[in-house]
């Protein structure tokens, strides 16, 4: 009597299984294959093979002379049929030579087509299209750039050569500019100071250049929307586009509060590009006295400079909306709240433009 109860159920679950499944099926995406799509996409290799050489596409290859292999070679195959049943030629044997086994050997720098013709059915070939080219040198540089601070004044970094299977012999490295930087015979580059130079390494392959970068912090100072001082619980600083807030003539606040430097960067010089916009103090407090627009430019004692540009009244905002309106990328926005209102609007061009 359990049998049968079991036997009961096994059908029943099949039955339900039948009309089940095909639902199923119906509702699956149209992004989902078909088993019988699948089943194409997941051919065997031979299959593949064939269609290659039913449709006589062509392969791009290219061969690299080095100085240690100056006739580079290899085999290619044509699917799974033996290549001894191919017949091959080359269109350029100055270029590539390949034998009857489909070892191509380059011979010479140029382009050169290798074809394989199947000898019981000469409808079906393959094609190689061969570039030959001499090995080219790559240098790299760790790290890619360098940068000049108070505890590091003459930072390092080593420079790396593409090897060519370990054969390559160093004749000479030097540095277009040793002022900036200069470089070892083994290839450690070494700053001086800010500027780019070309560091040029000869071998017995021929030559490669990288250009370094040397920046410096050594004075260098910016504006930022997070502030180094508080005003209090009623001030905030936002960072927020299109949204000015109330900007007038007679807001007092210390610019100073938002400048980012090191310890040991000296402020010599605070300046304004409109005082009949705003003036701005020795120690940075800017005063808004009247509408428009203006530039507070901050100087260390190195020479390095921090800008920010600061828009006072209505009509200024509103030109200045129409340019966030108009942008689709928005970037460097900083608006200052201070003293309770909405003091500055910022642009920050913080590119610590050095002119050292």
């Amino acid at each position: 009597m359990r049998k049968m109860k079991f036997v009961a159920m096994a059908l029943t679950a099949a039955l339900a299984l039948q009309f089940t499944v095909p639902a199923f099926a119906a509702q699956l995406p149209e992004t989902e294959a078909a088993p019988e799509q699948a089943a194409t996409a997941e051919a065997p290799d031979e299959v593949q093979a064939e269609a290659l050489e039913e449709e006589n596409l062509i392969e791009f290859r290219t061969l690299v002379r080095y100085a240690s292999n100056t006739h580079p070679s290899e085999t290619v195959s044509v699917g799974f049929t033996s290549n001894t049943n191919y017949s091959w030629s080359s269109s350029d044997t100055s270029v590539v030579t390949v034998d009857q086994k489909g070892r191509v050997t380059a011979q010479g720098l140029g382009s050169a087509t290798v074809t394989a013709v199947r000898k019981d059915d000469p409808e079906k070939t393959s094609k190689y299209y061969y570039t030959v080219k001499n090995a080219s040198l790559e240098l790299s540089c760790s790290p890619s750039s360098l940068t000049i601070d108070y505890d590091d004044l003459h930072p390092t970094a080593q420079m790396r050569i593409s090897d060519s299977y370990g054969t390559i012999n160093y004749k000479n490295w030097s540095s277009s500019n040793p002022n900036v930087a200069t470089v070892s015979s083994s290839g450690v580059v070494t700053a001086y100071n800010e500027g780019s130079t070309r560091i040029t390494v000869s071998t017995n392959e021929g030559t490669a250049s990288y250009i370094v970068t040397v920046s410096s912090r050594i004075g260098a100072l910016y504006f930022s929307y997070e502030r180094a001082a508080s005003y209090g619980s009623t001030s905030r600083t936002m960072l927020e586009s299109g949204k000015l807030g109330n900007i007038k003539s007679g807001d007092v606040f210390n610019l100073g509060d938002y400048l980012v430097k090191d310890s040991r960067v000296q402020v010599q010089s605070w300046t304004s590009s409109n005082p009949a916009v705003a003036t701005v103090t020795e120690s940075g407090w800017v005063t808004a006295v009247g509408d428009g627009e203006t530039t507070i430019t901050v100087t260390s004692t190195d020479g390095k400079k921090a800008e920010c540009r600061l828009l006072i009244g209505q009509e200024a905002q509103d030109q200045y909306r129409e340019q966030v309106s108009n942008s689709a990328t928005i970037g460097g926005i900083v608006l200052f709240v201070g003293l309770g209102v909405v003091v500055i609007v910022a642009i920050v061009t913080l590119a610590n433009a050095a002119t050292a």
